[in-house]
């Protein structure tokens, strides 16, 4: 077994793992030429962006076409879902990616963390995306995947709200529980890869 392995994957597994995730947290670009070199990337990793409609979610979107924040305080967040398809174009797997801080109001959420810890940490992405991770785990079911298909990924705030998902899911966006497999980085970069069973419950 290879020293960074993840869990109980082998060196390949493991290894496709970690592109995947790269991908990912590539996706949070900050100007319009960064972030048409970002999508080639993203794209050449076999992941494609998912709208709103395809998901059946009306969230705002940002000026970086991420979806936004859905509450009063949290509008400056960001998250952006994809999708990976086989040859035939037959959809297997979805990643959903947490941008981090990129707007001065952000700083206004990181500081109150100072003084409520506890319940803004845990309640930040039921906040901020509850109605769009429903939409995510609907649309995993709808099309055959299992949450082990669905690979969350984070970077810096957008670690933070992987963390927070893995508080609250056990309870909410049909049930997906906090038992996910993840991997935490200093910078915190954050992935979660789910369980099989994680959307039995929906």
């Amino acid at each position: 077994m290879g020293v960074y392995n993840y869990k109980d994957l082998g060196d390949d597994e493991s290894r496709a793992l970690s592109v995947d995730a790269l991908a990912l947290i590539s996706t949070s670009g900050i100007s319009e030429q960064s972030n048409e070199i970002i999508a080639s990337v993203v794209r050449e990793a076999g992941w494609t962006p998912l709208s709103g409609s395809t998901l059946g979610y009306d969230g705002s979107l940002s000026s970086r076409g991420a979806f936004t924040g859905e509450k009063a305080g949290y509008a400056t967040a960001e998250a952006e879902v994809l999708g990976k398809y086989d040859a035939s174009g037959k959809l297997t797997g979805l990643g959903v990616m947490f941008h981090g801080t990129n707007d001065p109001a952000d700083w206004v959420y990181n500081l109150g963390l100072l003084t409520n810890v506890e319940g803004l940490a845990k309640n930040y992405v039921g906040e901020a995306f509850d109605t769009l991770l429903g939409s995510v785990a609907r649309y995993a079911q709808a099309n055959g995947l299992t949450g082990n298909d669905i690979l969350v990924s984070g970077v810096s705030l957008g670690g933070h709200a992987a963390n927070s998902m893995a508080d609250l899911s056990a309870s909410r966006w049909s049930g997906l529980n906090s038992t996910h497999k993840c991997n935490a980085h200093p910078c915190m970069h954050f992935v979660r890869r789910l369980p099989a069973q994680a959307l039995a419950r929906a």
